[in-house]
């Protein structure tokens, strides 16, 4: 038998060649990275190939382009080294100054677009759309399928110039955001888009739609006063649409005339999306009023294609700070300004503040005796809101009072009851009939009850709960 010493030894170019195709093995990161750091502790002779495998393995699979230079520099390296042309998966675009020459941006499809064969996501940064050539456009169809097209602090004065980009570039999902905008503090920012306020001149190019038959997603994040707005003449061809904003003054100037115009013309939007020529099967659009309030408009449902498609469900979740918070009053008017669009189905979830980092919520202390005046006062508007004329096409309603047993007024033992007294007349309303769902529990300490209103001659039994 051969001991180690007396086998054949290959030379390092060899051993070199077959740590080279360790990297582009169809396996997840994390096998290549360990089975790199082994092959590091070998020998002598595989360590510095391994290396380098290794720490390019680490690295960030997302490239940075700011200037023509670093263009040509980075079609060097992969045309040096064919095998990293894979491992770029993000390419991120950043013009570090709006007064240099931006050109070279359109150069980049023509040069790289055959080298990124795995491209994912491309990032726009900082450039001026308005003056982009056609021919601009047309190059960035040379990239393969983008799952993800990122315009950050992009100047532009028409919304078709960003619908040709998402076009050319046949995006899936559509991120457009502002740097200097702060309206969300706590979100994660890539996830939002930021549509800056087109002049009046150019409202009739907003008419025209943002439409592409690959894009899915579309993210918006807006100043309430042009959220309202562009929602007179928005149209998007995408299922999940989610408008971003804050009420900087709904608290301490109650619900204004802005307001119940601007959720108006939202209903507007979801109304014109589902009345297309070819409407969407399905399609959510959410509206999300800082962590204050979280409205959804549905048709159908994305993730149940059993749902009909002709349901169309309004659900609000709103945070309160008691049963006597003003806010119930706003709930009530949202409600009524929403009601533009035909809904069938309402869900309310009206809950206390909650506690970070956990999932727990908590009502500010008062006197829970009785059901002080206020506190009646604030839930008439609600009661009266969800008996509506524009609801009477409602065949399923649902309330739910999220709210620890601890805090019930006295003498209720549970919630269903109080919300027979907090919503008298939308629980005797015709045509209705209102079901005690049975409690749950969260966390072992809150429980839920509620009521949900299910139209007697419909076919919404997977709603049927008995008592």
């Amino acid at each position: 038998m051969k001991t180690a010493g007396h086998l054949p030894r290959f030379p390092p170019e060899v051993w070199e060649n077959v740590l080279d195709l360790l990297p582009e093995l169809q396996v997840h990161h994390s096998v290549i990275r360990n089975t790199l750091l082994s092959c590091c502790l070998v020998c002598h002779d595989w360590l510095p190939r391994s290396a380098v495998h290794l720490r390019l393995s680490q690295a960030s699979r997302t490239t940075t382009i700011r200037s023509r230079t670093d263009l040509l520099r980075l079609v060097q390296v992969l045309t040096a080294t064919p095998y990293l042309c894979s491992r770029v998966e993000k390419l991120r675009l950043v013009a570090e100054d709006e007064d240099r020459d931006q050109s070279w941006v359109s150069s980049v499809p023509m040069r790289l677009a055959s080298k990124l064969p795995h491209l994912d996501e491309i990032t726009l940064l900082g450039f001026n759309l308005s003056n982009k050539h056609p021919e601009f456009y047309r190059s960035y169809a040379l990239f393969p399928l983008t799952q993800r097209l990122v315009l950050v602090d992009v100047r532009y004065t028409r919304l078709s110039q960003l619908a040709r980009l998402v076009a050319a570039t046949r995006a899936r999902s559509l991120v457009v955001k502002d740097v200097k905008d702060s309206t969300v503090s706590k979100t994660d920012r890539d996830d939002f888009f930021y549509v800056r306020k087109v002049s009046a001149v150019d409202v009739r190019y907003l008419r025209s739609g943002l439409h592409s038959q690959h894009l899915n997603n579309v993210r918006v994040q807006l100043e309430w006063a042009e959220m309202s707005w562009a929602c007179q003449y928005w149209m998007f061809s995408a299922q999940h649409i989610v408008l971003e904003t804050a009420w900087p003054d709904v608290l301490d100037g109650g619900f204004q005339r802005l307001h119940a115009e601007g959720l108006g013309y939202i209903a507007g939007l979801f109304q014109r999306n589902v009345s297309q020529a070819e409407p969407p099967k399905a399609l959510e659009l959410e509206l999300i009023v800082g962590e204050f309030c979280h409205v959804t408009l549905k048709k159908g449902d994305l993730l149940n294609v059993m749902v009909p498609q002709d349901r169309h469900i309004l659900k609000v979740d709103m945070e309160v700070e008691g049963l006597d918070d003003q806010r119930l009053k706003i709930l009530a008017e949202l409600l009524i300004s929403l009601s533009a669009a035909p809904f069938n189905t309402i869900n309310l979830l009206i809950r206390g503040r909650k506690y970070s980092n956990a999932d727990l919520y908590y009502w500010v202390p008062q006197d829970c005796a009785v059901l002080t005046r206020s506190v009646r006062e604030r839930w008439e508007h609600l009661d009266a809101a969800l008996l509506h004329p524009s609801f009477a096409g409602i065949h399923t309603m649902k309330v739910m009072l999220r709210l620890p047993p601890k805090d019930l007024p006295h003498p209720y033992m549970c919630q269903s009851d109080l919300m027979k007294d907090l919503l008298p007349y939308a629980t005797q309303r015709q045509g209705m009939k209102w079901v005690e769902c049975p409690a749950s529990y969260y966390a072992q300490e809150m429980c839920i009850y509620h009521i949900l209103g299910q139209h007697s001659d419909t076919y919404y039994n997977h709603f049927s709960v008995s008592t």
